[in-house]
């Protein structure tokens, strides 16, 4: 369970907060005042996540770089090729599953590098969203970052 000053529990609180927009525009009608917002919030979300599971690794090996400075989710994701991560996923299923959450987050990197864009209307590369869709993807994502955090969080307590 994170700690409500941990990354992933700050992280959660951005994702649920973008699930709880989603949820209101999908009950009222499409307002694209809030896509932004939400888009934001996603990327904010997946940010923190993967410097959680960047500071449990840190914890664990004592030799991984600390990412806490940097809003480059391509730099970031580099994260879960850590070798220990990599190591702990045994199936095919696994290795593609870490490959699509990649992609994803490549994907966020692409719209936003320096996760300011989704802030200011002019610089969003944003037209046409599923937002149900994008909520669909981010659970999907979450359940992986969320498990991989768990997983090296519960080795180091375990070692600790």
């Amino acid at each position: 369970m994170a700690h409500m000053r941990s990354e992933g529990f700050v992280a959660t609180g951005f994702k649920n907060s973008a699930d709880h927009l989603v949820h209101h525009v999908s009950r009222s009608g499409r307002d694209d005042s809030l896509i932004l917002p939400i888009v934001f919030l996603y990327r904010h979300y997946v940010e923190m996540q993967l410097k959680e599971i960047a500071l449990h690794v840190l914890r664990w090996d004592g030799k991984g770089e600390s990412y806490v400075k940097t809003h480059d989710l391509s730099r970031l994701v580099s994260i879960l090729d850590h070798p220990d991560l990599k190591a702990a996923q045994t199936s095919p299923e696994d290795e593609e599953a870490r490959r699509a959450v990649r992609q994803c987050v490549l994907e966020f990197h692409r719209l936003d590098p320096r996760g300011t864009e989704m802030r200011y209307p002019d610089k969003a590369p944003i037209e046409q969203l599923d937002l149900g869709h994008l909520m669909s993807t981010m659970e999907g994502l979450a359940n992986y970052l969320g498990a991989v955090a768990d997983q090296m969080e519960d080795a180091v307590n375990l070692r600790d």
